[in-house]
């Protein structure tokens, strides 16, 4: 079954980014985390 991933990012200040991971329809922590994990490794 595959799962709609939504990524939200946004500028909440100087040198401060929000990032909202929502996975499937009742959220999936573990991949969500994953997720972060990867996009922090690409900062």
């Amino acid at each position: 079954m595959d799962k709609k991933i939504e990524i939200a990012i946004s500028n909440t200040g100087k040198k401060l980014t929000k990032i909202k991971i929502r996975v499937g329809v009742f959220g999936d922590e573990q991949l969500s985390m994953s997720i972060l994990d990867k996009i922090k490794a690409g900062l």
